[in-house]
């Protein structure tokens, strides 16, 4: 059976859906969040998983020097004035 032209399904990132599913794209994810996300899909193939494809995406861009842009505050969670 051929595979449907659109397979593109939103979930939010801090539901139970994200812990169960592969095949979806997160939405409004923190990096606490992708931490737990890749643990809980850390065994799956990555070329298979959305999800873990998505979280180390997600951690690799957060950190300094990754050579990547990391989220801004607002994106980050992050809000106010830095100390």
């Amino acid at each position: 059976m051929p595979e449907p032209a659109c397979t593109h399904m939103f979930v939010a990132a801090d539901g139970m859906l994200a812990e169960y599913l592969c095949h979806v794209e997160l939405l409004d994810l923190t990096e606490a969040r992708a931490v737990a996300l890749h643990a809980i899909h850390r065994d799956h193939p990555r070329w298979d998983c959305l999800v873990r494809t998505a979280t180390e995406r997600y951690t690799r861009d957060s950190q300094p020097g990754s050579g990547e842009i990391a989220p801004t505050a607002a994106q980050s969670g992050r809000v106010g004035n830095p100390p």
